[in-house]
């Protein structure tokens, strides 16, 4: 007669490793912001968006709807508070931004709609998926973040 201990003690072993290593993938967490932190860090943006303003008005509405537009396609990764902290931020390879920082902050509204419809490694190209009024709209609300 075979002795059924060794394979449930394998099977148990088994077990641990995998919650082990699906623990240390889950409470990795994010890419943390770099001492250094510049949000352009890795772009080629070309000099003439620097240049360009937001077209859409800065009012309640433009707000309201850049924050509906916010919620749906970016906070998953930039959180609800804009600091580069949401559920999806740790499935990235680098920091997703932090909106409220005072490097963001002196960032051009035309760099910011160009990062955003162009996009780059992590970050998605919205062109296509926003209309350029979306686009604005939603910088229009992340500049009210703090």
């Amino acid at each position: 007669m075979t002795n059924p201990k060794p394979t449930v003690a394998i099977t148990f072993g088994a077990i641990l490793a995998m919650v082990l290593s699906i623990s240390v993938a889950v409470f990795a967490g994010a890419p943390e912001k770099p001492a250094d932190y510049d949000p352009t860090d890795g772009w080629d943006i070309p000099p003439p968006v620097e240049n360009i303003e937001n077209p859409v008005d800065d009012n309640d509405d433009a707000r309201s709807q850049g924050e509906r537009l916010y919620e749906r396609e970016c906070a998953s990764c930039h959180g609800d508070s804009g600091q580069g902290d949401g559920p999806d931020a740790s499935d990235l390879d680098d920091f997703p931004g932090d909106f409220t920082s005072d490097a963001f902050a002196e960032l051009p509204d035309g760099v910011i709609f160009f990062m955003t419809k162009e996009g780059k490694d992590d970050m998605p190209a919205y062109d296509g998926d926003l209309t350029d009024q979306q686009i604005w709209q939603v910088i229009r609300y992340i500049r009210t973040l703090e």
